[in-house]
């Protein structure tokens, strides 16, 4: 039993510390882009502002770092569940079990390749400051490359429509409630697993649905825990991003 204690609590301690984790970098990108608005506004030049962005994609990468590390403590839990109910103590016994470590390792690889650099710019943080230092930049021309690099380009840029319609198509469900299916104009973000919804919406389901059925409403979410107003935290960058697309 107490082995069993152990390996749960090394998983648990991963899972908070995650949870931190993710609450600093929505800090940090919320810091940078405040001073990336500043400086856009005062006229500042291409290399200010391509290091500023630079910054937003790196904290914006170790974000989806923490939130694949929550997915694969999630998933973690729930095979040490599944190992124990198929294993249980004997007389002679309690079964050998694996090191958790090993099965969080290769969970987190085999979530880590799925990420690249298009799904990484595609963020709508980064579509949203990307648009506005183009626009900057390229005073008129406001069909924004989907190609960071070409952003910041001293030559000319050919702009693929289609990108273009489905990076804006990523940006209007980033800004959709999956709860009230409208876009938000208060988000709110679960720090348990990093998805973001309408306050109203989400504090009404809190008050009115069973425990039961406070799970998070995203479809695919490996959190199982209900959700608590107490892991609300105002989404202030996407919220931002929001009021400056309107």
């Amino acid at each position: 039993m107490a082995q069993r204690t152990m390996k749960f609590a090394v998983v648990a301690s991963c899972q908070t510390s995650e949870t931190e984790m993710v609450a600093g970098f929505d800090r940090a990108i919320t810091c940078t882009l405040n001073v990336a608005w500043d400086l856009i506004d005062q006229g500042a030049d291409k290399t200010e502002l391509k290091s500023l962005y630079d910054i937003v994609v790196n904290y914006t990468k170790m974000k989806k770092d923490c939130q694949h590390l929550s997915t694969a403590v999630e998933n973690t839990k729930r095979h040490l569940c599944k190992v124990l109910a198929d294993n249980p103590v004997t007389p002679e016994g309690p079964p050998t079990i694996a090191d958790p470590g090993d099965y969080l390792s290769e969970t987190l690889e085999e979530l880590g390749n799925r990420d690249n650099d298009p799904i990484i710019h595609s963020d709508p943080v980064l579509t949203e400051l990307r648009a506005k230092i183009w626009t900057a930049l390229h005073p008129g021309n406001t069909a924004t490359p989907d190609d960071a690099d070409a952003v910041f380009s001293d030559g000319a840029v050919t702009v693929a429509t289609q990108d273009d319609e489905m990076v804006i198509a990523e940006v209007a469900m980033a800004y959709k409630c999956p709860i009230t299916q409208r876009k938000m104009t208060d988000p709110v973000k679960n720090q348990s697993c990093g998805h973001t919804y309408e306050r109203s919406a989400v504090l009404d389901i809190i008050k009115r649905q069973p425990a039961t059925k406070q799970r998070c409403p995203v479809i695919g979410c490996a959190n199982t825990q209900p959700i608590k107003e107490s892991q609300l935290i105002d989404d202030i960058t996407l919220k931002r991003a929001i009021q400056k697309a309107a």
